[in-house]
């Protein structure tokens, strides 16, 4: 009926031997529905931001929208995406340098400079952006460099995103260790809190200590999990027994052997 697919393309320069990445989002549409119509002004800012310095090496792609009609198929190139039209805001360095010196008027900052860099995408939805911000206090000019997580949704506004962060940190203060929310950004639909280093689980297996380590991120887990808060809304039962139902299909798809086991789990 329809298909979403995510393309990383590696490119290289060959008059200046420079390599670069980009994402590229191809929608085929269901047969019948309608081409939309180019995103016109975001084409228009998509070039604007490539045409800042050094922009080019990570939005290698001149072209940013493709329709191919014969194919009922749309492509167009990350920070170009229409269902989150804010992003390419979100990305460009002067846009977030200069919201975030506005933001921080009351505190007395001077925001110099802004790097971004993308975590974590999910076609049309969401995305999680990592910023690496330099300021410096207004009086006295020292200097301060802050890291924080900024996501965008495409089905939540930031205000209510900001506000479950919050609320989720409040009630696991000392027991979980999760990043505080600082704020959000209302006209680029941008949620931010601090950046938190880690590491996964799975580049931990091995060692002696790793059944400590699993028991202790259960836990962590279950606390979050365990605090009564009051919700904009719940998943009844019935959500619930149909995620596990997904995803009982999906492990018995990889690991047939137990597929009379992950049956009994189902019922």
């Amino acid at each position: 009926s329809s298909a979403h697919v995510l393309w990383k393309l590696n490119f290289n320069d060959r008059e200046t031997g420079r390599t670069g990445r980009q994402l590229v989002f191809a929608q085929a549409l269901r047969q019948g529905d309608a081409i939309p119509p180019p995103p016109t002004e975001l084409m228009q800012r998509y070039q604007e931001l490539r045409g800042q310095k050094n922009a080019a090496r990570i939005m290698p792609i001149r072209t940013p929208w493709l329709c191919v009609p014969a194919l009922n198929l749309v492509i167009h190139a990350f920070p170009l995406v229409p269902a989150l039209p804010t992003l390419i805001d979100a990305v460009n360095p002067s846009s977030m340098k200069a919201a975030l010196h506005r933001l921080w008027t009351t505190r007395r900052a001077r925001v110099r400079s802004v790097s971004v860099e993308t975590l974590s995408y999910t076609p049309g939805q969401r995305v999680a952006l990592r910023y690496e911000i330099l300021s410096e206090d207004k009086d006295t000019s020292i200097p301060e460099l802050r890291r924080l997580v900024g996501k965008i949704n495409a089905r939540r506004p930031p205000a209510r995103l900001f506000a479950g962060h919050w609320a989720v940190w409040r009630s696991t203060i000392g027991r979980a260790s999760i990043a505080p929310p600082t704020g959000y950004i209302a006209t680029l639909g941008l949620s931010l809190q601090e950046f938190v280093s880690g590491e996964r689980l799975s580049d931990l297996a091995g060692p002696g200590g790793f059944l400590g380590q699993i028991r202790t991120a259960a836990r962590s887990i279950a606390c979050v999990h365990t605090q009564n808060l009051p919700l904009l809304s719940e998943r009844g039962a019935e959500k619930e027994i149909s995620v596990v139902n997904r995803w009982i299909g999906v492990l018995t798809g990889l690991r047939s052997n137990n597929a009379a086991r992950l049956s009994i789990i189902g019922k």
